[in-house]
């Protein structure tokens, strides 16, 4: 007859004794090891997320900004030599880009939104006395005035971790703007004064653009096409110049226009006279008037251009 496993022959029947854990320095040490593994990896991670993912998508979308500001720039730069080369059905496309970098799993891109308006409340008048002038074919005598609509071309990058941009083409120059009072001028317009007393000219070149109202937010490029159409040139002498014209950046115009024409003999007066912190506020339209006194000699130029939008070639 066999015996139970735990009994020895010729011994009483020991009672049965549940087991107990072991005891192991070595068991608590790989517990606590893990512990503080983790507790590392969630304190690096939350440096990631508060300190080095911010930093990160700032540097991301400061360069896509200055990438855009460049792009917009070739646009202009495209539009000066079109007018300047006076060739009529000619034309030139740039790339701009849409969105910035982004950060796999943890940050997507910044898209921009980029945009043709024709804008009705905007309003460019210049005005001007024609006389006999030495300059051109014959021009009609007396008060001349040029009345327009201008339209805008335009990118905004509403960045999350930069500054917010709005980059505006209008009249013929580039603005940069980050709200309120901080707007500058990128790319200036043709406006030039050159020479001294009786040898003074005043040259003014603004911009004129029409086409479809287009807003075009998306992934990749989307193209910019401007065509040429023409030029409307007057040429006169010995004449005041008025331009009254509404804008969101008077301040960037302000500046443009009293440092830049003043280093050459030709001093405007302005109204309003200064940029205080009421004026260049977001969507808030400015009326600006801007008086040349009498000058030997006056070129105003209007160019006319078409504007598309898209990806591919324009129909």
């Amino acid at each position: 007859m066999s015996c139970p496993r735990d009994r020895i022959p010729g011994r009483p029947l020991k009672r049965l004794r549940g087991r107990r854990l072991q005891r192991s320095s070595r068991g608590v040490a790989a517990v606590v090891g893990t512990l503080l593994a983790l507790l590392v990896f969630m304190t690096l991670f939350g440096i990631f997320l508060t300190q080095f993912l911010p930093l990160w998508m700032a540097d991301n979308e400061s360069m896509f900004a200055n990438q855009v500001a460049g792009q917009l720039g070739e646009v202009k730069q495209c539009m000066d030599l079109l007018a300047l080369y006076n060739i009529p059905g000619h034309g030139c496309s740039t790339p701009v880009t849409m969105q910035s970098g982004g950060i796999p799993v943890f940050a997507t891109p910044t898209q921009g939104t980029l945009s043709f308006l024709q804008i009705p409340q905007l309003y460019a008048n210049v005005s001007f006395n024609m006389s006999a002038s030495p300059y051109g074919p014959p021009q009609p005598h007396g008060n001349t005035y040029w009345n327009n609509s201008p339209a805008e071309i335009s990118m905004v990058l509403p960045n999350r971790y930069y500054t917010p941009v709005t980059y505006v083409i209008t009249l013929g120059g580039l603005f940069q703007t980050q709200g309120g009072n901080q707007q500058t001028m990128l790319y200036q317009p043709s406006i030039t004064a050159t020479g001294t007393g009786f040898q003074q000219a005043l040259s003014i070149t603004l911009y004129y653009m029409y086409g479809n109202t287009t807003r075009l937010s998306s992934t990749g490029t989307n193209e910019v096409y401007v065509t040429y159409i023409q030029s409307q040139i007057w040429q006169t002498s010995n004449t005041a110049v008025n331009m009254t014209f509404d804008t969101y950046y008077p301040c960037a115009w302000q500046s443009f226009l009293g440092n830049v024409l003043k280093q050459n003999g030709i001093v405007p007066q302005f109204s309003p006279a200064t940029c205080p912190a009421n004026l260049g506020l977001v969507d808030q339209l400015q009326q600006m008037h801007v008086y040349f006194p009498t000058v030997p000699t006056f070129t105003f130029t209007v160019a006319t251009f078409t504007i598309q939008m898209g990806i591919g070639n324009p129909s």
